[in-house]
C-alpha cells in the first residue's frame, strides 16, 4: 500500500510560514510595553487616523512609514496597545513570508526558515528588543538588501521581483528610520564596483558602460522612486513637504547632536560607532550570562559566514561590501539595546548562512547531539521563557501589583472619566500608555518632554496652546529627560502651567494631574470621592532591622475599608540577603492578630515597592492597627533597610484609597538611617 505524500504550493508554504512566524512572534505580546518611543507610534497613528498631519500637526523627528502603518491599524478600529502589537507582528510574519516566498529557491528552506528562528531567539532577552519599533522594520530590510547583493554577485542579473524586493527594502528601512541611508549607500557603492570590474573585464568603454547601465537599472531605479513619489507627493498635497524636510531632516542634523555628544551630525562619526558597537558585543569580560553567549556566538558566527561567503566567491568587494552593511546598520547599537536590532538582523542571517554550510559537516555521534541539543537550548532560553505567553489570554490592560502602577491605573480611570473621547489634553510626559488608556490625544504638536523637540518646535507649541488652551494638562515639573530638566529648557511652558492650571492633589499618586483653574470646580466634581486622598500621619522611627529587632508603627483607620495590600519601599542590601521578613497586621482595639505574612527578601527588587501583604481583611473606621515588621535569619553582616523613597522625610504616611471595587491599598512609608 502506498502512502500518498502530501504537496504543497509554493505561495502555500509561504502562508503556512506566515501563520506560525505570526503565533511565535505573539508570544511577545505581554512583554514590558516602551511607553515612549514604542506608544509614541501608536499614540501619533491614532492622531494621524483622526484627520491630524503629521510633521505639521504633530511633532515628530522620524520617518513616516511606521506612523502610517499604526494610522491605518487605527482606521480599521485598533485601539489597545497589545491590539496594535497584534497588528504589527501580523505584518512583521507577513514580511517573513514575502521573504520565503521569494528566496526559497535560492537560498533554499532552511536559510529562510533558520534566519526568523535565529532572531527571534536573539532578540528575546534584548533590552526592549521585543517591542514594536522602527528598528525592528529596519532590520528585516537589511536583510532582504543583503540576500539581494549575494543573489547579484553570483549572477548579475536583476529581474523585476528582485526591483520590487529592493524597492521595498528601501521604503521600509529608510522610510522608518533616516540612518539606514548608511547601509543602502553601501550596498549600492558595492553593486557599482562589481559592474565597474565587469566593465573592465569585458573591456566594455566608458560610454558604453553607462548605457549599460541605464538599460540595466532602468526599472530598478523606477520601481524603487514610485513609493517615494507616492509619500512626497502626500506630502505636498497636504502642505507638509516642507515640515517633514524640517522635522525628519533638519531636526536630526542640527538639533539632535547637542544631546547625544554628535551622533547624526556627520557620517564618519556613524561609521566608527557601528564597529566600536559589534566590537562591544564578544566582550565576555563584564558578564558570563546566556545572553552574553549567545550574542558572542552570533558575532563569531557572522564573522566566519563573510569567511565562508568569500571562500566561496572568491570576490572581496562582496565581503566587504556586506561588512559595511553590517557596520551601517549598527551605528546605533548591536545588542546592548533596541536601537541595535538592525544590526541583530543581519548578524542572525549572516549566522544561518553559517550554520547552513557548516552543519552537514558536523559528525552524526551521540557526543555531537547531545552538544548540539545543548547549544539549542542556551541559544532559545530567552525565548522559551516567554513562549507560554502565546496561549495566554488576559484584559488588555496586564495587572501589575507595583505601587506605581496601582495609581497611574488610577489617574487613566479618571482622565478617562473627566474627559471625552478623543479631547485633546496637554501632553508634557513621556508616558503614552497614559493617552491611550485614557482615551485622550495630545494638545500641541510637542509637548516638550524631550529637549530637542523643544527647541526647534516649541514656539510653534506655545502658540497653540495659548490660543487653545486644554481643559487638563498631564505635566511633571521635576522631568528630567538625558539630563535636561524641562522646568529650565521649557520655562515658558512652566509659566504657561503656573499661570493658568491648579494642580490636583488631592489625589496620591497623580501628581502630574492639572486642571484649567476656570473649570476646575466642574471637571473637579467628576472626581469620585473614592479617589480622594486620607491619611494619618506619624512619627516615623529610623529603621535598620537585624535578627531579633522588632519595628512597630500604629495607625488609626480613618476610612471603613477592605485591605488587601500592603506596600513599602525597600532598597539597600535587600537583594543581597537570604534572610526574610515577618509582617503581622493586629487590630489594637480587638487585640486580634488579622495578617501574618513572610517575605523572602531575596525576591526584592532594589527601589521599587513591593506587597508585603496581600490579605484580604475588613479595615474599621476609628480602630487602631499596628504593623509590626522583624527580620527572620539575618546574620550580623546581612541585613534588611526599609527606607523612604527619596527625602528621608520625619513623617510617613498610611495612605488609604478606596475604588469602585473596594480596593484597600495601605502604602507604608518609612525612613532608614
Amino acid at each position: 500500500m502506498k502512502v500518498k505524500q502530501l504537496k504543497c504550493s509554493k505561495l502555500g508554504e509561504a502562508f503556512i510560514v506566515f501563520l506560525v512566524f505570526f503565533i511565535l512572534l505573539s508570544a511577545f505580546w505581554k512583554d514590558a510595553y516602551f511607553v515612549s518611543d514604542e506608544e509614541e507610534i501608536f499614540v501619533k497613528g491614532q492622531q494621524i487616523a483622526q484627520g491630524l498631519f503629521l510633521y505639521k500637526d504633530i511633532a515628530c523627528q522620524h520617518m513616516p512609514v511606521m506612523y502610517f502603518f499604526a494610522a491605518f491599524f487605527s482606521l480599521i478600529g485598533i485601539s489597545t496597545i497589545t491590539g496594535f502589537r497584534l497588528c504589527f507582528y501580523l505584518l512583521m510574519a507577513l514580511v517573513w513570508a514575502v521573504m520565503y516566498y521569494t528566496y526559497r529557491d535560492y537560498f533554499g528552506k532552511k536559510l529562510m526558515l533558520g534566519y526568523p528562528l535565529i532572531y527571534l531567539g536573539a532578540v528575546a532577552s534584548m533590552s526592549n528588543g521585543t517591542c514594536i519599533l522602527s528598528e525592528q522594520f529596519q532590520g528585516q530590510a537589511m536583510v532582504i538588501l543583503m540576500l539581494e547583493l549575494l543573489r547579484f554577485s553570483e549572477k548579475l542579473t536583476i529581474k523585476f521581483k528582485n526591483c520590487c524586493m529592493i524597492s521595498l527594502a528601501i521604503m521600509i528601512s529608510f522610510g522608518t528610520a533616516f540612518v539606514s541611508i548608511f547601509a543602502i549607500f553601501f550596498v549600492g557603492i558595492t553593486v557599482l564596483l562589481i559592474e565597474v570590474q565587469y566593465c573592465r573585464k569585458n573591456n566594455i568603454k566608458l560610454g558604453e558602460g553607462i548605457w549599460y547601465l541605464l538599460k540595466k537599472y532602468g526599472v530598478l531605479i523606477v520601481t524603487v522612486l514610485i513609493p517615494w513619489i507616492i509619500i512626497l507627493g502626500y506630502f505636498e498635497y497636504t502642505h507638509t513637504l516642507r515640515s517633514f524636510y524640517s522635522w525628519a531632516f533638519e531636526v536630526n542634523r542640527q538639533v539632535y547632536p547637542k544631546y547625544t555628544t554628535g551622533y547624526g551630525g556627520g557620517i564618519l562619526g556613524g561609521l566608527f560607532g557601528g564597529v566600536s558597537n559589534i566590537g562591544e558585543s564578544i566582550d565576555l569580560r563584564e558578564a558570563f550570562t546566556f545572553q552574553e553567549i549567545r550574542e558572542f556566538i552570533i558575532v563569531l558566527m557572522s564573522c566566519l559566514s563573510l569567511l565562508k561567503i568569500y571562500k566561496k566567491s572568491k570576490n572581496k568587494l562582496l565581503v566587504l561590501g556586506i561588512a559595511l552593511l553590517l557596520i551601517g546598520a549598527s551605528t546605533r547599537g548591536a545588542f546592548n539595546n533596541f536601537h541595535g536590532l538592525p544590526a541583530c538582523a543581519v548578524m542572525s542571517a549572516l549566522a544561518a548562512i553559517f550554520i547552513i554550510e557548516v552543519y552537514p559537516e558536523i559528525p552524526n555521534t551521540a557526543v555531537w547531539k547531545t552538544a548540539e541539543i545543548i547549544c539549542i537550548m542556551i541559544f532559545f532560553s530567552g525565548y522559551l521563557s516567554v513562549s507560554g505567553n502565546i496561549f495566554s489570554i488576559t484584559t488588555d490592560r496586564i495587572a501589575e501589583s507595583t505601587y506605581e502602577a496601582y495609581y497611574q491605573r488610577k489617574l487613566e480611570d479618571i482622565i478617562d472619566n473627566i474627559a471625552e473621547d478623543g479631547e485633546r489634553v496637554g501632553f508634557s510626559i513621556l508616558n503614552y500608555d497614559i493617552l491611550m488608556n485614557s482615551h485622550v490625544t495630545p494638545a500641541s504638536v510637542t509637548g516638550g518632554s524631550c529637549p530637542w523637540l523643544w527647541e526647534w518646535g516649541g514656539e510653534q507649541a506655545m502658540r497653540e496652546l495659548s490660543n487653545h488652551p486644554p481643559r487638563i494638562f498631564l505635566y511633571n515639573p521635576e522631568l528630567s529627560t538625558w539630563g535636561y530638566p524641562i522646568k529650565e529648557y521649557a520655562e515658558d511652558l512652566e509659566d504657561f502651567i503656573t499661570d493658568y492650571y491648579i494642580r490636583i492633589t488631592e489625589v496620591p499618586g497623580v501628581s502630574i494631574l492639572y486642571v484649567r483653574k476656570d473649570v476646575y470646580a466642574d471637571i473637579y466634581s467628576l472626581i469620585d470621592d473614592t479617589y480622594i486622598f486620607r491619611s494619618v500621619e506619624f512619627d516615623a522611627v529610623p529603621l535598620t532591622i537585624k535578627d531579633g529587632e522588632i519595628i512597630k508603627q500604629t495607625f488609626v483607620a480613618s476610612t471603613n475599608a477592605i485591605m488587601n495590600g500592603l506596600y513599602a519601599k525597600i532598597e539597600a542590601y535587600a537583594g543581597q540577603n537570604n534572610c526574610s521578613l515577618q509582617v503581622v497586621l493586629r487590630d489594637e482595639t480587638c487585640l486580634e492578630e488579622i495578617s501574618n505574612n513572610i517575605v523572602d527578601c531575596a525576591t526584592i527588587t532594589d527601589g521599587l515597592f513591593i506587597q508585603l501583604m496581600n490579605s484580604n481583611v475588613e479595615i474599621l473606621q476609628g480602630h487602631t492597627y499596628s504593623i509590626t515588621i522583624n527580620s527572620i535569619g539575618a546574620t550580623q553582616d546581612s541585613y534588611v533597610a526599609i527606607y523612604h523613597d527619596a527625602n528621608l522625610a520625619s513623617k510617613a504616611s498610611f495612605c488609604c484609597v478606596n475604588d469602585e471595587k473596594q480596593l484597600y491599598n495601605l502604602v507604608m512609608k518609612l525612613v532608614a538611617e
